[in-house]
């Protein structure tokens, strides 16, 4: 069975890797953090391996710092909104 990721989210991350292809500049990252936030309020949002394919497809040469800060900007959402984290409670 597949992951359904919401539209929503796969079109936001497309147009930011569309309009950015420097992503080490500031315009990039407020609206990747803005995405982030986004994701964080959709149940089907990209995991952290779903979003490494799409960054790996898109040639990111910064993937691995956008996966991380992906996944911790998640967490400390979760902390901020007062969920648990790791185990069976939030995880990214």
């Amino acid at each position: 069975m597949d992951y359904i990721i919401e539209e929503k989210l796969i079109n936001e991350l497309d147009n930011i890797l569309k309009k950015y292809k420097d992503t080490d500049s500031l315009e990039f990252w407020r609206e990747y953090y803005d995405f982030i936030v986004l994701s964080y309020n959709h149940k089907n949002r990209y995991g952290l391996s779903s979003l490494a394919r799409v960054l790996k497809k898109n040639n990111v040469k910064n993937d691995k710092q956008l996966i991380e800060i992906y996944g911790r900007g998640l967490l400390i959402i979760a902390r901020n909104e007062g969920e648990k984290i790791y185990g069976e409670y939030f995880n990214p």
